[in-house]
């Protein structure tokens, strides 16, 4: 019950400060990345299978001591409407954003196919990875464009927290 109060409660947050479905150009609909156009050549895919308690415990862990840094590199123009990169800084070895695959010097293109206008939605978004099943990261590394599929294992049953 306490978990449920929680999710409802920061669901709610969410929405009424615009990261999901705003109307405005933060995290809508119309910020999906296939809007853009740009990119370049497809993306060299990577596959990922994290355990949600793992994963959990990592985002707890992160949250109390991240030192994460998201830079804004360039706002990028491509067919439609420019879009800000973010450089990747600080991913430390056990923390959530190491388990889902970045590195160091990435640049964060997309969440779940969605632009990032704001790099504070994205630490959001990996909060709210522990009760989610899938997760897609674009990102440049390199110079190459990386499709990080990240699936979540449910949590083991018969086990307690």
């Amino acid at each position: 019950m306490k978990n449920s109060f929680f999710l409802f409660y920061f669901a709610l947050v969410l929405v009424l400060s615009g990261c999901v479905f705003s109307s405005g150009d933060e995290f809508s609909p119309s910020t999906q990345l296939a809007d853009y156009g740009v990119l370049g050549p497809p993306p060299t895919k990577v596959s990922k299978i994290l355990d949600r308690e793992v994963l959990v415990k990592a985002i707890a862990s992160t949250a109390a001591s991240s030192k994460l840094r998201l830079i804004e590199t360039l706002y990028r123009k491509g067919e439609g409407t420019p879009f800000p990169e973010y450089r990747i800084f600080g991913v430390e070895p056990g923390s959530a954003y190491q388990l889902l695959g970045l590195q160091n010097a990435d640049v964060l293109i997309a969440a779940n196919g969605y632009v990032l206008f704001d790099p504070r939605k994205f630490q959001i978004f990996v909060r709210l990875l522990e009760n989610e099943d899938h997760a897609t990261l674009h990102v440049r590394r390199g110079g190459s464009p990386i499709l990080l599929n990240i699936a979540i294992r449910p949590k083991k049953k018969g086990k307690s927290s």
